[in-house]
């Protein structure tokens, strides 16, 4: 069973130190994270690592950094918490419901936005789905939900059977996003599932059903996620894929090229390419800087065939989903367009911003 699997995830300092032969300052540093931020990493993903490489990618993915105790940083981003209906259920863009239907992953991602809540605060997941579809169904306007978290597919197979009943009973919905990281870090949870992949087939044929997987090395594709991935396609989920562009992680050009071709390679649209949030425990460690991650996401997709290359570069900001367009002039301006707009008056408006060499993000009318 795939709870027993979970169960023997990698979760302290000592099992780290254990398994790498890290000294013993190191697991001090190690644990001071734990205790702050939960570290938590499949037996599968772990032995992903390269011991032997100390700049190993997978390793700066899942393991702490004792610059995640830095105080600077924003614990909300994206407006996630002006956007909050109730605990669980956020509407920022008129035709997408968010949901976050758990406050766990299979793997705890050093980089990940939400981290004030995964792993250590469920009050801010769902916990009156009733509530939520209420509110849903007062806005018809809603045309699709996003099923996130945490990582929905870390809930039992009755839980996400509840999911989607009652979402099934909402007409107005054209289609289901799942926002997973699963396939990666955890691929057993399903292809060792027939259950749960007999119930995503049933609920794709009466809607359709995405998949938004978060690839984002080369290295994390495996034949145990090729398998996930084939039993998902198999059950008639189209896949879809969101990259976050990672300082010293695929912040080069190999990495980058590689992991976008290996999408394409296995029948997964790139669909964004998202600019790193300013997040607390997070910025400071894993942010490119915005003029050389244009640079690099341009010289990338000149290397793509089309298909490879159909991706957004974006941010996720508190006036919305912000395209990242390019460079101007002398490169000390930047061009960004409103992919999806908070406010309706601002979708598709075109801008320039100043940006220096170090400049992370931009701020609007004071909103990050």
């Amino acid at each position: 069973m795939w709870q027993e699997d979970l169960a023997r995830n990698i979760k302290t300092a000592d099992e780290i130190v254990g398994r790498l032969g890290a000294s013993e300052k190191d697991a001090e540093l190690i644990g001071k994270v734990c205790a702050r931020y939960p570290v938590s990493v499949t037996e599968y993903y772990f032995d992903l690592i390269n011991p032997d490489d100390p700049g190993d990618p997978i390793s700066r993915i899942a393991l702490p950094h004792i610059e995640e105790l830095e105080e600077s940083g924003e614990i909300y981003s994206g407006g996630e918490d002006v956007n909050t209906i109730i605990p669980g259920l956020q509407h920022k863009y008129g035709s997408t419901a968010l949901l976050l239907t758990s406050d766990v992953c299979a793997c705890y991602c050093r980089f990940c936005f939400r981290k004030r809540m995964v792993g250590m605060n469920e009050s801010e997941a769902c916990n009156d789905l009733s509530a939520a579809c209420e509110y849903i169904a007062r806005h018809p306007e809603i045309n699709n939900v996003i099923l996130s978290g945490g990582d929905g597919l870390m809930n039992s197979n009755d839980v996400l059977r509840h999911n989607f009943e009652m979402l099934g009973k909402l007409d107005q919905l054209e289609f289901i996003r799942i926002a997973s990281r699963t396939p990666v870090v955890f691929p057993q949870r399903i292809y060792d599932d027939p259950e749960l992949l007999d119930m995503l087939a049933e609920v794709a044929k009466r809607r359709q059903v995405y998949m938004v997987t978060h690839f984002n090395h080369h290295r994390e594709f495996t034949p145990e996620s090729k398998r996930a991935i084939d039993c998902l396609k198999k059950a008639g989920i189209a896949l879809r894929n969101q990259t976050v562009l990672l300082a010293g992680v695929n912040d080069s050009f190999d990495a980058l090229r590689r992991t976008l071709m290996g999408l394409a390679n296995w029948g997964i649209s790139p669909y964004y390419v998202f600019q790193c949030r300013p997040v607390r425990g997070v910025h400071g460690i894993f942010q490119v800087p915005l003029r050389s991650g244009i640079d690099l996401v341009e010289t990338v997709k000149g290397s793509l065939p089309g298909i490879s290359k159909q991706f957004r570069f974006v941010m996720s900001h508190g006036m919305g989903k912000i395209e990242i367009l390019g460079l101007v002039g002398n490169g000390n301006t930047a061009l960004f367009k409103f992919h999806r707009a908070k406010e309706p008056e601002n979708n598709g408006l075109i801008f320039t911003e100043p940006i220096d060499d170090q400049q992370t993000w931009i701020t609007i009318d004071g909103m990050v």
